[in-house]
C-alpha cells in the first residue's frame, strides 16, 4: 500500500521551518520587554534597527509556515510585522551609546509594539511547544 505524501513536508522543510520559528520567537520574547531590558540583551548597539531586523524574519517564517501555523496565527504574525513597518523612521538611526538607545526604545510608538509583542506570545504557545518538542528530539 502506497502513503500518499503529496502534502507532506519534507524533512528538510520541517527543519527550516523549526529554525525560522525559533529564530522568530528569540526576536518575539525580547521584543516583548522592557527598553532597558530590550537594550542590555541587544548589546546597546543599534537596538531598534536590529530588533526590527531580526523580528522581520517572520516574513520568512510565514512563507514556510504551511501546515505548521494556523491561519490565526499567521495573520497574528502579518499584524505585527505590518505595525512594526508603521514605526516612524526617525527611531532606527544608528544608535552607539546607552542614552542614544534608549532614547529610540522609550520612543512611545513601540508601546504597542511590545504589546502586540505580548500577544502574540501567549497566541503562539502551542506552536512554541511543538518547536521545543523538535528541537528536544532532534
Amino acid at each position: 500500500m502506497d502513503i500518499d505524501t503529496t502534502n507532506k513536508p519534507s524533512d528538510s522543510e520541517r527543519e527550516t521551518f523549526e529554525q525560522s520559528y525559533r529564530n522568530f520567537i528569540d526576536a518575539l520574547e525580547v521584543l516583548a520587554k522592557n527598553p532597558e531590558e530590550q537594550c542590555n540583551i541587544m548589546g546597546w548597539y543599534n537596538v531598534a534597527w536590529e530588533l526590527k531586523d531580526d523580528i522581520s524574519t517572520g516574513r520568512f517564517l510565514l512563507k514556510v509556515s504551511r501546515g505548521y501555523l494556523s491561519d490565526s496565527e499567521q495573520n497574528s504574525i502579518s499584524n505585527l510585522l505590518t505595525e512594526i513597518e508603521k514605526l516612524p523612521k526617525e527611531i532606527f538611526h544608528e544608535s552607539k551609546t546607552e542614552k542614544e538607545n534608549l532614547k529610540s526604545m522609550r520612543n512611545t510608538h513601540w508601546v504597542a509594539v511590545r504589546i502586540l509583542a505580548n500577544e502574540l506570545i501567549e497566541i503562539l504557545k502551542p506552536a512554541t511547544a511543538k518547536n521545543e518538542s523538535f528541537f528536544e528530539i532532534n
